[in-house]
């Protein structure tokens, strides 16, 4: 990979109707899904998707042979609300997709791993291993941290000689990353009257931490908007069935807890309290968790 490539996804904001995806869909999605060997798709649950107001989905993974046919699922439901989806870092890797992706209502996720690459790679020279990562996440844990050169190196041209100087850094970097995410989801739901599709696990090439899988829960919180589970079915086809199917199921909403100290309005987030998301982490990913067991 050019490490010049590099860098946080543009924020293009979110449309109400979105042209390209209409015409994507249109176009090269039902033409694909008319082919005889193409899975047949079925949403059920459509009727857990309350009318008056956007929703949060959840699926398990961000993998796109899933959560497309399921975004195309629901175009097909002209009664529902357009769809806007979260996007890992690692669906930009290319540069036909950097310049599609933000023309699709795609927002960009702050994942741990990918929002420490940039300045990773500015003071070492080199993207960081997952393992990189996982020391330096155990900084904010509170877990002993597993020293590595990269880790040790990147820590000492940052400036952050302990876990108090690397966590204040860590904080300050989440909570504007965040804001700038929440802004936009709530831009998608209030002013583009849109859904929104997050993911459990982003599938991020530095794997996923806690704080990654939380955000579902947190958006749905901060937002006060329900946030719903899609499950997904793949049944292959036999001489009792017509050919394959992808069935997708949209559960009743998850009770969020309501004693966490951080909340938004309908008028929007104004502030991400990372010490209140981190003092919960544990309680919050437990949840976050128990969405696909």
């Amino acid at each position: 990979m050019d490490l010049k490539s590099w860098k946080i996804p543009s924020r293009a904001v979110p449309r109400a109707v979105p042209w390209i995806e209409k015409l994507t869909a249109e176009t090269l999605l039902r033409a694909y899904y008319l082919l005889p060997r193409t899975p047949h798709l079925e949403i059920q649950g459509m009727e857990n998707i309350p009318s008056g107001e956007s929703v949060i989905f959840v699926m398990e993974g961000a993998s796109p042979s899933s959560f497309v046919p399921f975004l195309f699922g629901l175009y097909q439901h002209r009664s529902t609300r357009y769809p806007a989806f979260c996007a890992p870092r690692c669906f930009y890797d290319t540069a036909f997709f950097r310049f599609l992706l933000p023309h699709l209502n795609a927002l960009p996720v702050p994942a741990f791993g990918e929002m420490v690459a940039e300045p990773f790679i500015s003071h070492v020279g080199r993207l960081p291993t997952p393992t990189e990562i996982s020391s330096l996440w155990s900084l904010l844990a509170g877990e002993p941290f597993t020293k590595s050169p990269g880790a040790s190196l990147f820590m000492e041209k940052l400036g952050t000689h302990n876990a108090r100087d690397f966590l204040s850094w860590y904080r300050s970097l989440w909570e504007h990353e965040m804001l700038v995410f929440q802004e936009l989801v709530h831009h998608s739901m209030v002013e583009c009257n849109l859904n929104v599709l997050t993911f459990a696990s982003l599938s991020c090439i530095f794997g996923d931490t806690p704080m990654d899988r939380v955000l579902p829960v947190v958006t749905a919180l901060l937002q006060s908007r329900p946030l719903l589970p899609v499950t997904c079915t793949n049944i292959e086809p036999t001489e009792f069935n017509d050919g394959a199917a992808m069935v997708f199921h949209i559960g009743d909403p998850v009770l969020l807890p309501d004693d966490i100290p951080f909340s938004g309005t309908a008028e929007g987030v104004t502030s991400v309290d990372f010490a209140a998301v981190l003092a919960n982490i544990d309680r919050l990913n437990a949840l976050a968790l128990s969405l696909f067991p």
